[in-house]
């Protein structure tokens, strides 16, 4: 809904308010003037007066804050889903960043060892422990380097804890 609509439809100053309004105020001011008449110089009318002049003040702006009786929609929002969905975005982002890490560590090793992967995949899961582990590996390799596919096999396994997926092309 347009808001705009919204308070051309349903906004209206009407000109009691605003009379109401002024013949308030105009009380308001004479009786203020009286007390401030009524106290007896000294300390206390300092104070007394800063406490006047605070009641006219707040005579004078509540009309304004209240609106003239303006209507104004509420908005409420659930907290809950946007931290549900932050929460999960936070959890993406960290996957990602220790998905990346993990693939260039094994890159690393892999070129290390004398055969550097075309492609590593690394699907990452969440233990019952709250822990990060590596539920899938998957690297490509170049098919000159398929005699030593065991020792590159054995290699994850004892730096990965997994067995890889090894396909040679």
């Amino acid at each position: 809904m347009n808001l705009s609509n919204y308070f051309s439809e349903r906004v209206v100053i009407r000109m009691n308010d605003i009379k109401e309004y002024a013949v308030s105020l105009c009380f308001c001011a004479v009786f203020c003037t009286l007390i401030s008449f009524m106290i007896p110089p000294g300390n206390h009318k300092k104070l007394m007066s800063i406490i006047i002049n605070s009641f006219f003040v707040m005579m004078l702006v509540t009309p304004i804050v209240k609106g003239f009786n303006i209507e104004i929609p509420k908005v409420t929002f659930d907290t809950r889903v946007y931290e549900n969905r932050m929460n999960d975005e936070i959890k993406s982002l960290l996957d990602s960043q220790i998905g990346e890490s993990v693939e260039k560590g094994i890159a690393l090793r892999l070129e290390n060892m004398g055969a550097p992967a075309k492609k590593i995949s690394v699907l990452m899961d969440t233990s019952d422990t709250s822990r990060i582990q590596i539920s899938k590996l998957m690297i490509v390799l170049d098919r000159k380097y398929l005699l030593q596919e065991i020792k590159i096999s054995d290699a994850m396994i004892s730096e990965c804890g997994i067995q890889p997926q090894l396909t040679f092309e």
